[in-house]
């Protein structure tokens, strides 16, 4: 996970590549900035004040809050909403943006959204939520926590997630102590924020 200043540096790669400008030495030289200084910047290695933010903020047309707290974003860094997540709810994702959501503050540019169909999950959530997640790598990281799967038969859920009982399995488990038992899946998601209906 990228630390505090890394993400603020995220955030100002991405308002520069929208504002046009496809490298940080093509900004320096149509803002006269010092380059040294603004790869430092983007990188995250030295963070950027309030009257650097303001700046970048009215070069890139980006709000300077937005850059330094990820508050306020403009409309092209909303996160998209996907699809549904089953929590009781047979769901097949079509993973083709239908809505966008404001992000969350630390949320990455590879976050997406989904909304919960279903009621497993009760009292942790509930159908109509809207979930921020982020794929991650490995499932087993994700063991022992509500996570977003993706089934080799092309259903999504949330679930938590643990070991199964079969060689490379694992097992769903709701709220309500539902099981789907030793399934095999193809990628799981962390859900770094949570909104209720």
């Amino acid at each position: 996970m990228m630390s505090a200043n890394e993400q603020k540096g995220s955030r100002l790669r991405r308002a520069r590549e929208m504002a046009g400008y496809k490298s940080a030495e093509a900004a320096c030289e149509r803002f006269c900035w010092a380059p040294h200084t603004y790869r430092h910047h983007e990188r995250g290695s030295r963070p950027y004040d309030d009257k650097w933010a303001a700046e970048y903020g009215k070069a890139y047309k980006t709000p300077p809050e937005w850059l330094l707290f990820a508050r306020n974003a403009p409309r092209w860094a909303w996160v998209p909403v996907v699809s549904h997540v089953g929590a009781g709810a047979t769901v097949i994702p079509e993973n083709a943006p239908f809505d966008f959501v404001e992000p969350p503050p630390g949320a990455s540019e590879d976050a997406f959204a989904l909304i919960v169909r279903g009621n497993s999950m009760l009292p942790a959530m509930s159908d109509g939520d809207l979930l921020i997640c982020e794929w991650r790598d490995d499932p087993l990281a994700l063991i022992n926590r509500l996570a977003v799967i993706d089934l080799e038969d092309g259903r999504r859920f949330v679930k938590r997630l643990i070991r199964g009982s079969e060689p490379k399995s694992f097992t769903l488990v709701g709220m309500d102590a539902s099981l789907i038992s030793n399934v095999h899946i193809t990628r799981a998601a962390e859900i770094v924020w949570h909104k209720f209906s």
